[in-house]
C-alpha cells in the first residue's frame, strides 16, 4: 500500500488464501481492491496525524485489515466470529512478520456481554489497552448494538473507520452518537462522497485532527 501518506509494503499470496477460504463469493483480490486500492477504511483520514500504537479490527474476514494494522501498531485485536478466516489471518502475519501483538478474538462484538459476544470494554480490559487510535468495524449491521448501548467506551477511542449496514438501523443515530462523544463526523455513500447521514454508507470519525 502507497497512497495517501504512507507506503507499506505486505506479501499477500492470493491464490493461497482464496484455497483457504473457498466458499466466500469475494476473492482475495477483490479484497485488496477494496481495502488498499479504493482504500475504504483510510482514505478520508490523515494518516500522518494518526498515532499507530494500539487498533481493533471488528469484522477482521480474512485479516487483510489486522495485517495492515500489524505493520504500524504495538497491539492489534482482530475480532471475527467464523473461525474459518483464522488460518487465513494466520498465514497473511506469517508472510508479514512484525514485532506487533495480534490478539485474536473468535466472537461476535457486541453491546452488551453474552455467550458467544464480546464487548469493547471487555476486550480494553482484557488486552491492557488504554487508547486505541483506530477503530475499523465492519460487523453486519451489530454496529447499531455496539454503538447504541454504553458509550463511555468511546472515549478510549482516537479514530473511527466504519461500514454501515443500513438495513440494521438508522445511520443518523450513530452520527449522533459519535458527535455527542466529541468526535468530528463524516457520513459517505459507497463510493464515498458525501451524503446525508440517514444513506450512509461509510462514517468516519477522529477526535484528534485526524480526519481531512
Amino acid at each position: 500500500m502507497s497512497r495517501y501518506g504512507m507506503s507499506i509494503d505486505l506479501n499477500i499470496d492470493c491464490g493461497r488464501l482464496d484455497r483457504i477460504v473457498t466458499e466466500q463469493t469475494c476473492s482475495t483480490f477483490s479484497a485488496i481492491r477494496e481495502m488498499y486500492a479504493r482504500n475504504v477504511y483510510l482514505r478520508l483520514f490523515d494518516v500522518a496525524r494518526i498515532t499507530w500504537q494500539a487498533g481493533i479490527d471488528a469484522g477482521g474476514n480474512r485479516g487483510m485489515f489486522t495485517v495492515f494494522l500489524s505493520q504500524l501498531c504495538r497491539d492489534v485485536v482482530y475480532i471475527e466470529p467464523q473461525l474459518h478466516f483464522r488460518q487465513a489471518l494466520q498465514l497473511l502475519l506469517r508472510d508479514n512478520p512484525s514485532s506487533c501483538k495480534v490478539h485474536i478474538e473468535n466472537l461476535f462484538l457486541g453491546g452488551a456481554k453474552a455467550p458467544g459476544f464480546i464487548t469493547v470494554p471487555e476486550i480494553l480490559s482484557k488486552y491492557g489497552l488504554s487508547r486505541v487510535t483506530l477503530c475499523k468495524f465492519d460487523v453486519e449491521g451489530a454496529e447499531f448494538d455496539v454503538f447504541l448501548g454504553d458509550s463511555s467506551w468511546l472515549k478510549s477511542v482516537d479514530n473511527i473507520a466504519m461500514e454501515v449496514h443500513g438495513r440494521a438501523g438508522n445511520p443518523h443515530v450513530l452520527v449522533d452518537t459519535l458527535v455527542a462523544c466529541g468526535f468530528r463526523v463524516t457520513a459517505r455513500d459507497a463510493s464515498l462522497r458525501p451524503v446525508d447521514p440517514g444513506h450512509a454508507d461509510y462514517i468516519c470519525a477522529s477526535r484528534t485532527g485526524a480526519l481531512l
